[in-house]
């Protein structure tokens, strides 16, 4: 093959790839909260889903599963050691988890972070709960993200009834839990 149609190749397949991603993202976003309401609107028309079953290992190696929080509500947040929508959002989750009452779970789960990185973004945002370590991106996978951040909320059932991604609020998580 010559230079010039390895180009075009490349190109073409580039192209393809992006506007797969952008067309995928849009047809599976319906979910997802809208940022301008923080959360009040979308939850009005969010449609439930059964939570993906997921086991992890947390950052000192101990194993967690979705299943040892039945009939808990769980908050799910996905964040990555070198984001900085993920730094911003950290004060936001830290005040919320500070306030949690008995029946609701924080979870976080570190993705595309080495080990040492995500216990340093967990220790410098005060992350006081669970964080797991997706090393080999099923957690990932399993809830089909695209991005960080990203939160769900669990419902005692295994529902998800709140996904954002981007930077949640402590008030939308607050409306979200209170809801489940």
């Amino acid at each position: 093959m010559s230079r010039r149609a390895l180009t075009v190749a490349a190109l073409t397949a580039g192209t393809v790839l992006l506007v797969s991603t952008v067309l995928y993202g849009r047809s599976n976003t319906a979910a997802l909260d809208d940022p301008a309401n923080d959360g009040q609107q979308a939850a009005q028309s969010f449609k439930p889903y059964a939570a993906p079953q997921f086991t992890g290992r947390t950052l000192d190696g101990a194993t967690v599963s979705l299943a040892d929080y039945r009939g808990r509500t769980v908050v799910v947040n996905f964040f990555a050691d070198w984001c900085t929508p993920c730094a911003k959002e950290a004060p936001e989750l830290s005040a919320f988890a500070s306030r949690l009452g008995p029946g609701t779970v924080m979870l976080s789960i570190a993705r595309e972070s080495d080990r040492s990185g995500a216990r340093a973004f967990a220790h410098r945002h005060h992350m006081d709960w669970t964080v797991l370590f997706d090393d080999d991106d099923s957690l990932t996978r399993a809830f089909r993200l695209v991005g960080q951040p990203a939160t769900f909320v669990i419902d005692g059932r295994g529902e998800v009834v709140f996904a954002k991604l981007g930077p949640v609020t402590e008030q939308a998580l607050a409306g979200a839990v209170a809801r489940a």
